[in-house]
C-alpha cells in the first residue's frame, strides 16, 4: 500500500483547487493589468522546488524576465532585479514559514506585488501578499499554478491553447489517481530491489530538475545512509556540436 495515497482527498482537493479557476484567472488579469517588469519565484525547501517548474515554463514559453530565488539567500544576498514593479510568487504549506514570512516582508518594502499559493486560510503569508489562492492540504499544489502561469502567459500573448488546457486539467486529480495505482507495483519491486544499493545517481532535467533537487538532497537524505548524488541530464549525455 502506499503511504499517505488517499484517492478521495485528492479527488476532493482537486475538485476544491479547480472550482477556483474563475478567481484564480482574475488574479492573472489583475496583475497583467497593472503591469510587471519581472518574476521572481521565491520560498523555502520544497515550496521553492514545487514551483521552479514554473520558472521553467515561463522560460520556454516565452521572453518574459524570470528567475527563482531561496528565500533566505534573498534576505542575506538581495536581488538587484527586485523593484516596485517585480511580480514576486511565494509558496507555503503552513503559511508562516520563517524565512518565507521574512522574504514576504522584504520583497513589501520594495513595493512588490506578492501573489501566494498556500495551504491554510488566515496566515501571516496570506496577510502580507496582495493576492492569495489557498490549496488546502495534499497534491496538487501545483494546480494552482498551472492555472495562474498558464493564464498569465495567455495574457502576455504566449498561450494561445490556454483555454483548451485549462478545460482539460480539470481531468487533473482522477490522471494523478490513476498513475499513482499503476505505477505503485513497479515502484515497489524497483524499491525493493536497489533499497541496500550503497550509491545511487538521481538524473533529471527541464521542468522536473527543481524538484529532482529536493527529493534528492532533503527526502532521500533523510531517509538512507545510502551515497547519492544529483546530475542533469544534459551533463551526462551532452549533445555534440
Amino acid at each position: 500500500m502506499m503511504v499517505k495515497f488517499d484517492e478521495n482527498q485528492i479527488l476532493k482537493n482537486g475538485e476544491y483547487i479547480y472550482a477556483q479557476r474563475a478567481e484564480i484567472e482574475k488574479i492573472a488579469d489583475a496583475v497583467c493589468e497593472k503591469g510587471f517588469d519581472n518574476i521572481l519565484f521565491t520560498s523555502s525547501g520544497g515550496s521553492l522546488a514545487m514551483m521552479q517548474p514554473f520558472d521553467y515554463m515561463i522560460s520556454v514559453m516565452s521572453n518574459l524576465n524570470v528567475q527563482s530565488q531561496i528565500s533566505a539567500e534573498l534576505l542575506v544576498e538581495g536581488n538587484n532585479h527586485l523593484t516596485d514593479k517585480t511580480l514576486v510568487f511565494m509558496a507555503s504549506k503552513s503559511g508562516d514559514t520563517k524565512e518565507t514570512v521574512a522574504a514576504a516582508k522584504y520583497v513589501k518594502e520594495k513595493g512588490a506585488t506578492i501573489v501566494s499559493v498556500l495551504g491554510v486560510d488566515n496566515s501571516p503569508m496570506g496577510e502580507l501578499s496582495d493576492y492569495s489562492v489557498v490549496y488546502k492540504d495534499g497534491r496538487p499544489q501545483e494546480y494552482v499554478l498551472y492555472m495562474l502561469i498558464g493564464k498569465l502567459l495567455e495574457n502576455k500573448g504566449f498561450f494561445d491553447d490556454y483555454k483548451q488546457f485549462a478545460d482539460e486539467l480539470k481531468n487533473l486529480p482522477a490522471a494523478l489517481v490513476s498513475v499513482g495505482k499503476a505505477s505503485e507495483p513497479k515502484a515497489r519491486a524497483y524499491a525493493e530491489k536497489y533499497k541496500d544499493d550503497p550509491y545511487q545517481i538521481w538524473i533529471g532535467s527541464g521542468n522536473l530538475w527543481g524538484l529532482y533537487i529536493f527529493i534528492c538532497n532533503v527526502r532521500i537524505r533523510g531517509i538512507t545512509v545510502a551515497e547519492n548524488k544529483i546530475c542533469n541530464i544534459s551533463g551526462i549525455f551532452p549533445r555534440n556540436n
